[in-house]
């Protein structure tokens, strides 16, 4: 029945030691045990959850619960990249039940985090058991092929399109033919609308699992494809295939090119002489990368045609395919597959359990910030207004260490600005240089400057000139100490806000000793102002860009809105575009089928002979 590629790769089943007779009565597919376990032990009942990242085995996901019925004991589901694990560990086994790091590494020890996070989220169950249970496959889809007497090529398989009696008994077994249009069930990658795929095919269920039957023979056939695409489009991206062996010509495994097909039945019928019954012998064939799955083969292979060989037969399937994904091909996408999922549950678990505990949650936004250009210009900027709003309060708070308490109250008056104290009485700057500290001297280079200011403040009886003043004389010839610009050791002068910068006293009297320096306020204006346009020109430099950012994320949203539109429309002509090739296939198919029509009359009009040729005329 079967026979190996000299290469190898292949193992074969051929029959076990047990007897059709000794097989168990109830035959079922393999489940996967640990996907069905926290809806049995876990889901409605009272558990913990919890969830970490692990520096060499990435995501974990565990569920913890305390049974109680003989004895004690600690049931744990251990949710890896790799694996999902069930551990029933005694409650006195365990040195501290009260740390779950601990607890986990008593299971495995190969768990380097100590941190795992409760999960506090009324959708947690949900998404848990969705995960789990996400490997449990409800539909299946095998391939069927007829081997004829004398076929040994893959392009003799696909050529047969005809059904034998035998061959027709065995798919009336395994299933039940349907029509494919408007067929509600699973439909296996089978067109049930337009009809493309066939009109007809074999259908079952077993044991709640949805089968289709990819039946070569009743996919569509196109004369002019020897390697009929049309057909080995499905039964090549099977996994397990049937090939139904009407003659004694042995299957080679290789003899199907396929990424995807890794296992094969091969069934052969047995005529018993005097009985209208058909016996199957099986044979089971598959990469070595697959290991062995149940139900193994009796002794010998041969079953009646009942419905004990076809739940065996469809078990046997069932079990195949659950077997393949094992192989290396599969296994390296189920490890990469499995790895997202649980990194993506990991993620909604924390994410659903910050947003239940009321916690702040950042959401990533687009863009971000560090992606924003100028970010770090904007960011150095609110750093220096920061440092110079802190300089400012501290020298507020000496200031007010070396003067007596003074409300901040003020008014306005004509001959300037009085600051009054707590006992209501008028401060008046005293400039005399007796007052001044040692270290606060004014230096004068010139003392007729200092006299046309002070005439000049004589002249403003009734309004304090606020003036700055760029490159003048007086500011040339004038220097002062930074200290004294500054108000520093001088209570007369109170640190104001940055909207006035400075407060100042002047009573409108003269000292009388005029030639004593006296403090020019416009220069004091100005070098306060200098500071204030700074800041004022960086804070307008950076809302300047500010808005230019906004601009520009509004312009790529409005990009965005318009790739989307486009994208939308782009469909849309795929789809018709689609529609229009599927219907033009399907008349090429109908123009061929009329063509081979044609040619078969064509040659039945040669084959006459010319006397009744003449005849017919």
């Amino acid at each position: 029945m079967v026979v190996l590629p000299e290469n190898g790769g292949y193992w074969v089943e051929t029959g076990g030691d047990r007897n059709i007779n000794e097989l168990p009565q109830s035959i079922s597919p393999c489940p996967d045990e640990a996907a069905s376990i926290y809806r049995r032990y876990f889901l409605g009942k009272e558990h913990l959850n919890f969830y970490a990242t692990d520096r060499e085995l990435g995501p974990i996901v565990v569920s913890i619960k305390h049974e109680r019925e003989e004895e004690e004991e600690m049931r744990i589901l251990l949710r890896l990249k790799a694996v999902t694990t069930h551990h029933l560990i005694p409650l006195s086994g365990l040195k501290d039940s009260t740390n779950v790091s601990q607890i986990i590494k008593v299971v495995n020890p190969v768990i380097t985090t100590d941190t795992f996070f409760p999960v506090i989220s009324l959708e947690a169950s949900e998404l848990i058991v969705k995960y789990d249970e996400h490997v449990l496959v409800k539909s299946f889809k095998f391939g069927i092929m007829n081997q004829l007497p004398g076929q040994t090529t893959e392009e003799e398989l696909f050529e047969n399109d005809e059904i034998s009696s035998n061959f027709e008994k065995f798919l009336e077994l395994i299933g039940e033919k349907i029509k494919l249009t408007n067929h509600k069930g699973y439909r296996g990658g089978l067109d049930t609308l337009r009809g493309q795929t066939g009109e007809e095919s074999v259908y079952t269920e077993f044991n709640g699992k949805e089968i289709m039957f990819h039946v070569s023979s009743l996919l569509p056939y196109t004369p002019s494809d020897p390697q009929q695409l049309q057909r080995k489009r499905h039964i090549g991206n099977d996994i397990v295939g049937i090939i139904f062996q009407e003659g004694n010509t042995p299957f080679t495994p290789d003899m199907i090119t396929s990424h995807f097909l890794h296992a094969f039945i091969v069934i052969q019928p047995i005529s018993v002489p005097g009985s209208k019954s058909v016996r199957y012998k099986v044979s089971v064939t598959a990469r070595n990368d697959v290991p062995i799955f149940e139900p193994k083969l009796p002794s010998p292979p041969i079953f009646h045609g009942d419905d004990t060989f076809r739940e065996f037969l469809l078990t046997k399937l069932i079990n195949a395919e659950m077997a393949c994904y094992k192989a290396e091909k599969f296994s390296l996408l189920e490890l990469r597959t499995r790895g997202e999922l649980l990194s993506s549950l990991v993620s909604d678990l924390s994410t659903k359990s910050t947003i239940f505990g009321g916690q702040p949650q950042e959401f990533p936004t687009t863009p971000t910030k560090e992606t924003i250009p100028g970010s770090r210009f904007i960011d150095t900027v609110k750093k220096a207004l920061a440092g110079n709003r802190k300089a400012k309060v501290e020298e507020e708070q000496k200031g007010k260490s070396l003067t007596p308490p003074v409300t901040r109250s003020s008014s306005l008056t004509g001959s300037g600005i009085v600051i009054t104290n707590d006992l209501n009485k008028a401060v008046t700057p005293d400039l005399s240089r007796n007052s001044l500290p040692r270290d606060q001297k004014v230096q004068c280079n010139s003392s007729e400057s200092l006299k046309e200011n002070v005439l000049r403040m004589k002249e403003s009886k009734d309004q304090l000139s606020w003036t700055k003043t760029s490159d003048s004389d007086s500011i040339s010839e004038t220097s002062f100490d930074v200290d004294i610009a500054l108000g520093r050791g001088n209570p007369n002068f109170q640190l104001g806000t940055t909207s006035n910068c400075f407060s100042l006293m002047n009573n409108n009297e003269d000292s009388g000793n005029e030639s004593l320096p006296f403090h020019d306020p416009s220069l004091v204006m100005s070098e306060s102002c200098k500071m204030c346009n700074d800041v004022t020109l960086k804070y307008e430099e950076v809302t300047k860009e500010q808005m230019t950012l906004l601009r520009e994320i509004q312009k790529l949203k409005c990009d965005k809105l318009e790739l989307l539109r486009q994208n939308v429309a782009c469909q849309k002509d795929m789809t018709v575009i689609r529609e229009r090739e599927n219907k033009a296939q399907k008349d090429l198919l109908t123009l061929t089928k009329e063509l081979a029509h044609l040619r078969r009359i064509l040659r039945q009009y040669e084959s006459l002979p010319e006397s009744s040729v003449g005849s017919a005329v």
